[in-house]
């Protein structure tokens, strides 16, 4: 671990400005994109110019304070206002305003009030363009961060997904923070009761408690069920709170850290609801605020804002510095000074020279290869054209020759009427006698099977070395950037993404958006990602008993459908054994998916490493390879349930005929013993 220290003696660094919130800054104008040329093709062609029409290629930058356009030197924007960053590559044409490759994911949840295209690949209509000149995100924080409460989190680039996700959703989909809100009081808004998921003692199960702050009383405490009275009562002075994802190993994971008897004690809670536990958390932030401002009421807002902040002190003896850290160092943690520095930086530079020859290298045999691959096509595409033109001079010749045999015959007319006829019948042997044989002209199949075979081959292997292999150190890329980038493409994506392909369904104008549901589960799974994705886990949550959960390892959705048509799609490549389908909802605990007659899905088994379709107890073996992602399209009207694999392609793997009385509800299972096995239902956009 190397971290970067900062100097005691010199000025603030500009990396602990970006840690302040970015109301305490002065942020950059807004970013306005227009047209250069407005006769620019399209990115993905290579054709002449196209003519000039009311679609718009956005070629260049304009830079905007407000609504009056003026060129100046490229500042820093962000849409969410909370990590800046340069150029931004989105956009949303609904709220004029330039998105950051970070935001762009979450703005696309957001389909009713958000609609985002990429400022270089995506064409521009002269309507969206002045809509963007007359706005931006200047003007867009104006309007939904008017009335932002001084202790509300803004999150920053580093903070984790939910902070940043519902501080986007408070902005522009519950626009909390627009002029005509009302804004509460400290203490109102530092006063919340209700449950939270607790880590036990052991560190290993979480259990539900009550929970009750009061800004007012200055105290959070928290009840267990067996005691009348709180287990404790700790003081808002002493409190703070952060979100741990990755030491909770839950995406809403919240440390509560407070002092007692000189000894800092931590409770470690999450919540299913991302808005519910980032209320907790502001509320925690909003009675700490009350707090200091009626303990000290003559300090300055500012200063009850941006409270005293922890900070890691490191002293070096030898050239007499003294260093600070925003975290505490880990044991063999490197500390870069000035002498160090230079050499580290010196390192880093020649590993990154070493791995640009390397690419370089690849590439070059990926081209020599390419033009090989192109050269052999081409040979066998000559030798089918040189066989037709062949066949074509004979079919000319044979031509001419009938022609001839037609003017004789002409000329003949008003001769003998035997010898015509005579004469017609040697013609007419000389014709039968002598036919073309019309052979079918084809390409060497097995050659361009081989061909095509061996890149598709290249790939695989280049994508499981390179994707599989070293998937935590490469950056994440968004979906729409994946999709809109050529075949050859030598970016690289998440371990998370990776090797699951993105293709576009044809049924996705009938996606719908269905969530696992926590009454109809297993007692060993676990559901986690606001009810997307489910868990084999070994320390579940305690669920309540109900006559309906399951006791097979299996899951079903709280939607149902009795009409019409839907469609979903779950990514499976986390786990070694499932089944994908559908069941009606009167399905009984002990009843196994697929096994009864209300109950249908296609099932893969890791041990067996089949393929097949059950319904009845019926098991029909299907030939495909294991399927990364699997689509499902119930369409009732017609009476029919279809799956497909979305692997490399979308791929038809079985249809059942299906007849219903009551609502069908999306049902799955997993291996109960394959531990963090997982199914995740994926986000579709409807197109």
């Amino acid at each position: 671990m190397v971290q970067e220290a900062r100097s005691v003696t010199g000025p603030t660094s500009a990396g602990e400005r970006d840690e302040l919130p970015a109301t305490r800054k002065k942020t950059a104008v807004g970013l306005v994109s227009v047209s250069l040329s407005p006769t620019l093709s399209h990115p993905k062609t290579c054709s002449a110019p196209r003519k000039e029409s009311n679609r718009t290629s956005v070629s260049g930058w304009c830079w905007m304070q407000g609504n009056q356009a003026q060129t100046t030197s490229k500042q820093q924007v962000s849409v969410a206002t909370y990590h800046p960053e340069p150029d931004p590559e989105w956009a949303s044409y609904k709220l004029g305003i330039f998105i950051c490759l970070n935001c762009s994911g979450i703005h696309r949840k957001l389909p009713e009030i958000n609609r985002v295209k990429s400022i270089h690949l995506d064409f521009w209509e002269n309507d969206l363009v002045e809509f963007m000149k007359t706005h931006g995100n200047l003007c867009a924080k104006a309007k939904y961060e008017a009335k932002v409460p001084p202790f509300y989190y803004i999150p920053h680039s580093k903070d984790c997904l939910v902070l940043k996700e519902q501080w986007i959703r408070a902005k522009y989909e519950r626009e909390e923070f627009v002029a005509t809100r009302v804004c509460h009081e400290t203490a109102s808004a530092g006063s919340r009761e209700g449950f939270l998921w607790k880590r036990g003692r052991d560190s290993r199960q979480f259990l539900k408690r009550q929970f009750l702050l009061s800004a007012t009383e200055g105290v959070l405490k928290y009840y267990t069920k067996e005691s009348k009275g709180p287990k404790a009562v700790i003081s808002i002075k002493d409190l703070n709170a952060m979100f741990q994802t990755e030491k909770i190993r839950n995406p809403h994971g919240l440390q509560i850290t407070y002092s007692k008897e000189g000894q800092t004690r931590n409770l470690f809670v999450y919540h299913e609801s991302g808005k519910e536990i980032v209320d907790w958390f502001n509320a925690i932030r909003a009675a700490r605020f009350h707090y200091l401002r009626t303990t000290f009421p003559t300090a300055p807002e500012a200063e009850h804002k941006e409270a005293f902040k922890k900070r890691w002190f490191s002293l070096d003896s030898q050239e007499r510095n003294l260093f600070y850290f925003k975290d505490p160092l880990v044991r063999g943690a490197l500390i870069l000074t000035h002498s160090t520095s230079a050499t580290f930086q010196d390192y880093v530079s020649q590993i990154k020279g070493l791995i640009t020859e390397d690419f370089c290298a690849m590439k070059q045999y990926l081209e020599t290869q390419e033009r090989a691959t192109l050269m052999a096509i081409g040979q066998e595409q000559q030798v089918a054209q040189q066989k037709i033109e062949e066949m074509i001079g004979q079919l000319t010749a044979k031509l001419n020759m009938l022609t001839e045999i037609k003017t004789q015959l002409q000329n003949r007319l008003q001769n003998n009427a035997m010898e015509q006829l005579s004469d017609t019948s040697s013609k007419r042997e000389i014709y039968i006698g002598s036919p073309i044989i019309m052979n079918k002209i084809t390409l060497d199949a097995k050659k361009i099977s081989i061909v095509t075979s061996a890149v598709e081959e290249l790939k695989k292997q280049l994508e499981m070395l390179i994707l599989k292999k070293y998937p935590a150190q490469l950056p994440q890329e968004s979906v729409a950037l994946r999709q809109q980038r050529s075949v050859c493409s030598t970016s690289v994506v998440s371990a998370f993404d990776n090797p699951e392909p993105v293709i576009s369904s044809q049924f996705s104008q009938w996606a719908v958006n269905v969530t696992f549901d926590p009454q109809r589960i297993h007692r060993n799974l676990e559901i986690t990602s606001e009810n997307k994705k489910v868990i084999v886990s070994r320390f579940p949550p305690p669920y309540e008993p109900t006559p309906k959960r399951f006791c097979f390892s299996q899951v079903m959705c709280s939607q149902s459908f009795s009409e019409g048509r839907h469609y979903w799609e779950v990514s499976t490549k986390d786990s070694g054994g499932w089944a994908v389908g559908v069941a009606d909802g009167n399905i009984g605990r002990k009843d196994q998916l697929g096994r009864t007659e209300l109950s249908w899905c296609v099932e893969w088994t890791g041990k067996n490493k089949q393929l097949s379709a059950w319904h009845r107890n019926q098991e029909t073996q299907l030939s495909e390879d294991r399927p990364l992602k699997v689509g499902v399209f119930l369409d009732l009207a017609n009476k029919h349930l279809s799956f497909y694999s979305l692997t490399h392609k979308e791929t038809l793997l079985h249809t059942f005929e299906i007849n219903i009385l009551h609502p069908v509800y999306p049902a799955f299972w997993l291996y109960g013993l394959d531990e963090e096995g997982s199914l995740t239902i994926n986000h579709i956009n409807r197109d």
